[in-house]
């Protein structure tokens, strides 16, 4: 009877023991939970925060290049917190000064929510720097810029992931409704990077009429940086060339810092004037192999504590959004369990040394 009785509490010990592992990994999987959530909203709402006065303390770039009889120095693509980039209108403004930019344009992805802020802050820029209104038309095909637009209707011009051809030509033509330039934005990272197999070619964006395409795209990587063959096309055909910093985030530029500037020699300082010299594709595009830096003194001490949670919020980004990888969910599920294991059995080693110990 004593023989089955120990057998019995072997048995009721072994149970609590898978008990207490079990609940163990529980609380080690919702720890985790927390923590990639928590890495994954730093990342996603901004790891870094941005001041007006970043720039204080710092002189403006220089152009590597003469810009004597140009009035304008341009760039046609950038980002604002109105959609996933990292700086307010104000600071967006702040930053093409420091790069040696005197006009740009607001291009948010698919969304004209910045549209009374822009309109705002041109009042307050007037004869200072020139702020143009426009949208990045951001799709799983390509992404177009149209310069100059007034607004969007996105019942009548819905914004699809994969357009079709002529959805594709609808958008462009009530851009150009609108008087707005349209632009095709960075082809080699399109192809090279995101991969979009279905990227309309550069012939049926000039049939479709769009006006511009850019040479220079400082946000795609460093060997995409300069589209040599877009500028072998707007050399024989009816592209106009143009340069895009693509900011997003200032000092996270993904060929390291800026390469291109835009010059046109525009009537007048305005809006008015810079939309009428585009519309005649008269520019003059300047390119830096090595490129001019962000000098900005951002990332207060407070800021630096959440690197570490911003870095590890980039690694599961992939899982945030709406296709889910779920062969990505499975292959973190294996890589925690694993690391759990590794602790148990490691606990289990260090109980059992201390137990011999203090035999």
């Amino acid at each position: 009877m004593v023989l089955k009785k120990t057998s019995i509490f072997k048995v009721m010990n072994t149970e609590n023991k898978w008990f207490k592992i079990f609940s163990r990994y529980i609380a080690f999987v919702l720890i985790m939970g927390v923590i990639i959530t928590s890495s994954v909203l730093i990342n996603y709402y901004g790891g870094s925060v941005y001041r007006d006065s970043d720039w204080d303390n710092v002189d403006p770039i220089e152009i590597p290049a003469e810009t004597e009889g140009y009035n304008v120095v341009f760039d046609s693509h950038s980002h604002t917190l109105y959609s996933d980039g990292e700086l307010t209108l104000k600071q967006n403004v702040l930053w093409h000064q420091h790069m040696g930019y005197n006009a740009c344009v607001i291009t948010d992805h698919n969304t004209m929510e910045h549209r009374e802020a822009v309109l705002e802050m041109q009042q307050v820029l007037e004869g200072e720097f020139v702020l143009i209104l426009g949208m990045e038309y951001t799709t799983d095909r390509c992404h177009i810029n149209f310069l100059g637009l007034d607004n969007w209707d996105f019942e009548e011009f819905p914004i699809p992931d994969e357009p079709t051809d002529q959805q594709i030509q609808d958008a462009i033509g009530e851009a150009h409704r609108q008087d707005a330039v349209v632009v095709i934005n960075h082809i080699p990272w399109s192809i090279n990077e995101a991969e979009m197999d279905t990227h309309p070619t550069r012939a049926q964006l000039l049939a479709w009429g769009v006006d511009y395409v850019e040479i220079v795209n400082d946000n795609s990587l460093i060997q995409n940086v300069y589209d040599y063959e877009s500028l072998n096309w707007a050399n024989e055909s009816g592209f106009g060339k143009i340069t895009a910093t693509d900011m997003h985030r200032p000092d996270d530029l993904d060929s390291g810092g800026i390469h291109g500037w835009t010059l046109l020699k525009a009537d007048t300082f305005s809006e008015e004037g810079i939309m009428a010299e585009l519309q005649q594709k008269d520019t003059e595009i300047v390119y830096d192999a090595k490129g001019k830096h962000d000098a900005g003194e951002h990332t207060p001490w407070y800021v630096e504590l959440s690197k570490p949670f911003d870095n590890f919020g980039a690694l599961f980004m992939d899982l945030w959004d709406d296709s889910l990888d779920w062969a990505g969910v499975w292959l973190y599920v294996f890589f925690f369990s694993t690391v759990f294991i590794i602790f148990e059995i490691g606990f289990e080693l260090k109980r059992k040394a201390e137990k011999k110990l203090y035999k």
